[in-house]
């Protein structure tokens, strides 16, 4: 499975890649597994699987957004 990183933080200067997030959202968008299992997966709570996979679906529209041509 390749790796992905999404990138959430502001300037340049402070972005990191969120692996975090990154990896509940690759189960949950392209996998397919239940909450439950990524949680299971990742051992940390059904909210924050939540959570993670929201904040990067966000991350990818505002992305999608921002490269659209204008």
């Amino acid at each position: 499975m390749a790796v992905v990183a999404l990138d959430v933080h502001g300037p340049a200067v402070h972005r990191r890649p969120r692996y975090d997030l990154a990896a509940a959202f690759v189960l949950r968008g392209i996998a397919d597994l239940e909450y439950n299992d990524i949680a299971q997966r990742l051992a940390i709570p059904v909210s924050t699987v939540r959570f993670r996979t929201h904040e990067a679906r966000e991350f990818v529209r505002r992305r999608l957004i921002d490269s659209a041509p204008r």
